[in-house]
């Protein structure tokens, strides 16, 4: 007799005779199938039993046949938990006693060549469990959903969950935290070490449990599987809300609107208009450069106060490097070891400043400044640059 046969039997104190004439009569009551409705309330009485065998397709969809072999689930008592146990007990070439009957093996014809009753009756009891026949109702517990098919036509679907999925879910995920490997990625991290291994971390993964303390009232696979599982976030890609704008490909272009300086280009004309030329003049037109550097520095600050790093990622690879040491404050460092970047941008920044004067309102195009205003601008500008740093 098969080792592993042979076992199963002892643990359970019967001989083969004695187990096969139980399971010949209690074969019945048992049927394997995919889709368990007690998954989706263990309150459901109604006889819905479910056998979905799909191949593998490259769809990208998490669903039976793209998932590896599929493990068939049971709805039964208890009591005939033992019964699928058997069917699933792997034999020495690696399948299960289940798939041995299904071909026909010599095999398992020698195994059970013994038995005191007929082998073909034996066989056909054990392929009894595979026939799964139409379910002709629902159940009030089992959410439904309208899917139309045509005009004011609609089918109404039971929506059930795979048995086999679930836990194969649930062993991925085991496998991924609990593992060996896991350990030891953990360990190394601890102490502060290198490791060529991969560590995996799951997010908002929540633990759901079947059945409460009585897992083997859902299924064979439930109880299996100690009735738990666990459930992975299903939402929409979270829309993150930023208060600042960050440039993509140019900070005087997308960030520095004319209007936001409306004021400011009022004052400088008024300004350039007085015929006075004396300390008192000359220190407002300062100030009022001064205002409108400070509203440049403050949009710069804001930037920066976004996360580190953010310019480095591909939607920004189109900025300026000379912007990202700027902007980002994961270019800190860069900052005091070179003044190009500066003297660039106090060169962009007056140009931007004389270019969208001029180009601010009819009245400012009759009285267009030029490079001496720029020096003007620069020079002011220039006094204040320790503030980017």
């Amino acid at each position: 007799m098969d080792k592993v046969i042979k076992e199963f039997l002892e643990d359970r104190k019967k001989d083969l005779n004695e187990f096969c004439l139980d399971f010949m009569e209690q074969s019945k009551y048992i049927k394997l199938v995919t889709h368990n409705p007690k998954y989706v309330n263990s309150k459901i009485k109604t006889k819905i039993n479910v056998k979905a065998i799909l191949d593998y397709q490259p769809d990208g969809y998490v669903r039976s046949g793209n998932n590896g072999e599929i493990e068939f689930d049971a709805i039964l008592s208890a009591a005939f938990l033992p019964n699928v146990k058997f069917l699933e007990l792997q034999l020495v070439d690696g399948a299960t006693v289940l798939d041995h009957f299904f071909k026909n093996t010599d095999y398992v014809k020698k195994e059970f060549s013994n038995i005191e009753f007929n082998y073909d009756k034996f066989r056909s009891a054990v392929l009894s469990v595979l026939e799964v026949d139409e379910p002709e109702e629902t159940d009030t517990l089992v959410k439904q959903v309208y899917f139309p098919i045509e005009d004011n036509c609609y089918h109404l679907l039971s929506i059930l969950n795979s048995g086999s999925n679930i836990f194969k879910l649930k062993n991925k995920i085991d496998d991924m935290i609990f593992s060996d490997e896991a350990e030891q990625v953990r360990a190394a991290k601890k102490d502060n070490i290198y490791s060529d291994l991969e560590g995996h971390r799951i997010s908002n993964c929540l633990e759901i449990g079947y059945g409460g303390d009585h897992p083997e009232n859902v299924g064979f696979l439930c109880n299996k599987n100690h009735g738990t599982s666990y459930l992975l976030p299903c939402f929409p890609p979270s829309i993150e809300i930023r208060n600042t704008r960050l440039p993509h490909s140019d900070f005087f272009k997308e960030i520095l609107y004319v209007g936001t300086f409306s004021v400011d280009f009022d004052f400088f004309y008024k300004y350039l208009k007085t015929n006075y030329n004396n300390k008192n003049i000359r220190n407002w037109g300062k100030e009022i450069i001064l205002n409108f550097f400070d509203k440049v520095v403050q949009k710069i600050y804001a930037i920066r106060e976004y996360s580190i790093g953010w310019s480095d990622k591909e939607y920004y690879s189109n900025l300026p490097i000379n912007q990202k040491i700027l902007l980002d404050a994961g270019y800190e460092c860069y900052r005091k070891d070179s003044d190009v970047w500066l003297e660039e941008f106090i060169m962009n920044l007056s140009k931007w400043f004389v270019i969208s004067f001029n180009n601010y309102s009819e009245k400012s195009k009759n009285l267009l400044i030029g490079d001496s205003e720029l020096e003007f601008l620069m020079e002011i500008i220039n006094e204040e640059k320790g503030v980017l740093l």
